[in-house]
């Protein structure tokens, strides 16, 4: 089965088909302060699912170079999970809103301080249901208890990240990621169809 997902521009102004993807190279890694993770209960849910109500998430693609190809830079957590950078809304905040802050919180990167300050742009949503299965469609049977909104954000030439020391940024190759919810989770193994509609340009390190 696969993960439900519908594409659209959530009112999102497109900057351009084309994207930079610089080296990472080009970046810099420090290891900032943990940051702690909510708990699961007995049944393995997050305390964010202790009622009915849906979950609305939003998780950033960041993209960077290695080898000539586009990879995605994902959070590695306990029991080997791996996300998106991002996380869940609060009450009363928007997407982007909520995707700046969780970027600040969790990588040091601040959106708004960037001198081409580009707004994250909406690549489409997936739902999935309690336990992160996925359905091509949803019955009465399977009611979806998160929706994921998934946004592209154009990273700098340069930056220097701050990454939390109980979590690993790692730079993952898209092909790999593509299809294989095994490993990375349903949302992120389409990654590469939510980009089919971009043309990404491989800017390698000089030098």
């Amino acid at each position: 089965m696969g993960l439900e997902i519908q594409l659209g521009n959530s009112g999102t102004i497109r900057t351009s088909w084309s994207v930079d993807v610089h080296s990472l190279n080009h970046y810099i890694f420090d290891s900032g302060e943990a940051i702690l993770e909510k708990k699961d209960d007995s049944n393995g849910r997050t305390s964010s699912y202790s009622d009915r109500r849906l979950r609305t998430s939003v998780g950033g693609v960041l993209l960077v170079e290695l080898f000539g190809e586009p990879h995605a830079l994902l959070l590695h957590v306990r029991n080997s999970s791996f996300q998106l950078p991002g996380g869940r809304l609060r009450p009363g905040e928007t997407d982007v809103e909520e995707l700046k802050r969780k970027l600040l919180r969790k990588l040091a990167f601040n959106i708004t301080g960037q001198e081409d300050n580009q707004t994250p742009e909406y690549l489409g949503f997936c739902w999935s249901d309690l336990y992160g299965s996925a359905h091509s469609h949803c019955t009465c049977e399977q009611i979806p208890k998160e929706c994921t909104k998934v946004f592209l954000v154009r990273l700098p030439r340069n930056y220097s990240f701050e990454v939390p020391r109980n979590l690993k940024l790692l730079a993952i190759p898209l092909i790999r990621i593509k299809d294989n919810p095994e490993v990375y989770g349903p949302v992120i193994s389409l990654v590469q169809d939510l980009l089919s509609g971009f043309s990404l340009n491989m800017v390698a390190a000089r030098g």
